[in-house]
């Protein structure tokens, strides 16, 4: 489903992820072979896809996911190819969209080092124990 979006995002505007009402969808979703009106419901079903499978293609679970099973959290893959890149740009709309929107909650558990570089708040050793526990016990 995240390539129809990408496809879809990337031959409109940008803008795709820029509703002037925080409570308007980005999109409207429509099921091939359902009778399905979007008042919500087929949106939400999409966005929840859509945030699985970013999870499992472009983010990989820190080292912690083992030793700490309460602390679930992922990290970028490497990913440099200019397709790739563009790609990530779209999940950064898609954030941006789910931090001002009223509508839906991206269910994206990404790793809190980024919520603090994309909030600004300053990064201390602590944090990596709940990213990389081996490597907060060497430093």
């Amino acid at each position: 489903m995240f390539d129809q979006l990408y496809k879809q995002a990337h031959k409109k505007s940008t803008q795709i992820f820029s509703p002037s009402d925080p409570s308007e969808a980005p999109f409207r979703a429509k099921f091939v072979g359902e009778n399905s009106y979007d008042a919500g419901g087929p949106f939400r079903d999409v966005m929840e896809n859509i945030c699985t499978e970013i999870t499992e293609r472009f983010f990989k679970p820190t080292s912690n996911m083992d030793s700490l099973p309460d602390v679930t959290s992922h990290q970028p893959r490497l990913l440099t190819s200019t397709h790739d890149l563009r790609q990530f740009e779209l999940i950064g709309k898609m954030i941006g969209w789910a931090l001002t929107s009223t509508l839906f909650n991206l269910s994206l558990d990404l790793n809190p080092i980024f919520w603090k570089r994309l909030l600004g708040i300053p990064i201390v050793i602590e944090d990596l124990k709940e990213v990389d526990i081996y490597r907060y016990q060497v430093v």
